[in-house]
């Protein structure tokens, strides 16, 4: 049916334990579209659920395995 679409072929998990400053936030980029294709503009950030606790989820089609990634900090400030 067109409407339906096509279910991830799988799910990524990232985790990571960091403690880093306010206004910075962690980010996961690499070589596969679900993951920004090195664009940093299009990194995927991780979500915190503690202080130090940090992850994501992400759906990746199984063709783009295996893959390479990278993680960064992002610092925002207002000016």
């Amino acid at each position: 049916h067109p409407l339906l679409r096509e279910a991830p072929d799988l799910t990524v998990r990232f985790r990571l334990q960091a403690l880093i400053a306010p206004n910075h936030t962690l980010y996961v980029t690499g070589n596969t579209p679900a993951l920004g294709d090195w664009n940093l503009a299009k990194a995927v950030p991780l979500a915190s659920s503690s202080p130090s606790q940090w992850g994501v989820d992400i759906s990746m089609r199984r063709a783009d395995t295996p893959f390479e990634y990278d993680g960064l900090v992002i610092c925002y400030y207002n000016i």
